[in-house]
């Protein structure tokens, strides 16, 4: 009956296009609604939310099928390569071209400065994962286009959908920062990998201890950044945001997926990659919700 019927479509699915990974879209989404201070529009918020994770999704298909000769050797990554040989390639390239059209066919429909900003997020991509640039396998560039371009452009998308205008300095600031930091110590986890296949990018070169101070470092940055948005409250200085001062504690629900990123990279915890990432979606879903009762 073909490969499209079968119980293991679904899980294949999911491997394939990481549909949990979309769960921050949902938090950069409400996010960003927040702070435009517009009056809430369902279907503007759904059609953002489908638009910007359909594009997402299909570069995490497209992700995967540009690894997929390195991941079935990665004990951390054979899942996604399992996706590939279930749908075959040819398949898995038809369902990451139906996903980025449909996302930016939404998107068109939303505004033509999301549809941009979707785009750009496409080719911040595509230079990423693709065979002819692979910037995951080079210095800095896996740092900057795998981390802080592509989180910066997930919430000019989202700040886009409410309002057409310059999103807030320190929420950009919070947001990539943040991600860049996580993102080094992640990646962290491939390093044996990544040296025995020669891969000479910012998780080989750098050692561990300079990762660790350069992650701490945009943590720094990024807290700072977030308690000046809540000190801007006061001042009002509208280009940097403000947020109320009683999001203060906020940053709190931030330590426990820190810490384990941090413990999992020193073998403290010995626990596998897709299973974490799983808890944490789970965890910031709660946030999310936790957030929203606050509002």
């Amino acid at each position: 009956m073909g490969i499209f019927v079968g119980k293991f479509f679904f899980v294949n699915f999911f491997r394939l296009t990481r549909p949990l990974s979309n769960v921050k879209n949902i938090a950069l989404i409400f996010l960003a609604f927040y702070l435009s201070k517009n009056s809430f529009n369902l279907a503007l918020f759904l059609e953002g939310l489908f638009a910007l994770s359909f594009v997402c999704s299909a570069f995490y298909a497209y992700n995967t099928l540009s690894d997929y000769n390195s991941d079935k050797n990665n004990i951390n990554k054979q899942h996604y390569s399992k996706a590939v040989d279930y749908f075959g390639k040819a398949n898995s390239f038809i369902i990451f071209f139906i996903l980025l059209i449909s996302g930016f066919v939404i998107g068109f429909f939303v505004n033509l400065y999301f549809l941009s900003a979707l785009i750009a997020l496409a080719l911040i991509n595509f230079f990423y994962s693709s065979k002819e640039f692979r910037f995951k396998e080079k210095f800095m560039l896996d740092i900057v286009f795998g981390a802080f371009l592509t989180f910066l452009l997930r919430f000019v998308a989202s700040w886009f959908i409410f309002k057409i205008s310059l999103p807030p300095l320190l929420v950009l600031s919070g947001l990539v920062f943040a991600k860049s930091a996580g993102f080094i110590i992640y990646k962290d986890f491939d390093y044996e990998y990544l040296i025995k296949n020669n891969v000479r990018n910012s998780t080989t070169i750098l050692n561990k201890k300079a990762k660790i101070i350069i992650s701490l470092f945009l943590w720094f940055i990024s807290f700072l950044s977030f308690i000046f948005l809540c000190l801007n409250s006061y001042y009002k200085i509208a280009i940097l945001g403000s947020s109320p001062f009683l999001f203060l504690f906020l940053p709190l629900f931030a330590i426990p997926p820190i810490l384990v990123i941090y413990l999992r990279d020193f073998n403290i915890i010995n626990a596998k990659i897709k299973n974490l990432r799983t808890i944490g979606f789970i965890y910031w879903l709660l946030v999310i919700f936790i957030i929203l009762k606050l509002l």
